[in-house]
């Protein structure tokens, strides 16, 4: 993955992973887990983090059906804090699948499935940064 991110031109910071806490969760605007299973733990772990936890790929689906002019006109994170309720609110609109919410997990799997994971990352993401942006 850090030879993908290098080759799209983000640096790859040294990153050292740690446990999930509630702690983390109660200060935490919005989580954004991989999959529907991580997501699951997250709630599982604290249930009030329901409302803000999505996978990447839901978040960036349900961002899709937000009316941008129900977002304020002030800076990303201030976007990013209204979005959060907004998307929850069109959890349901339509079925979806693991399939659709979740990020391959490429872990030692072929070079290809890391970047077919990397394209849904970077494809959310980039929905994400687009509904932020728009002003």
């Amino acid at each position: 993955m850090a030879m993908l991110l290098r080759k799209s031109g983000v640096e790859d910071v040294p990153f050292e992973a740690r446990r999930l806490s509630e702690q983390m969760l109660r200060g935490a605007d919005l989580v954004l887990p991989l999959t529907r299973a991580h997501r699951s733990l997250v709630v599982e772990l604290w249930p009030a983090a329901v409302r803000r936890t999505f996978t990447l790929r839901e978040f960036a689906r349900l961002l899709r059906w937000v009316d941008p002019s129900a977002l304020p006109a002030g800076t990303p994170a201030d976007r990013l804090r209204a979005a959060i309720p907004l998307a929850a609110a069109e959890r349901g609109r339509e079925r979806t699948s693991g399939d659709d919410d979740d990020v391959i997990d490429p872990f030692r799997l072929r070079e290809e499935v890391y970047e077919d994971s990397f394209a849904q990352i970077t494809s959310a993401v980039e929905v994400i940064v687009e509904v932020l942006m728009r002003s």
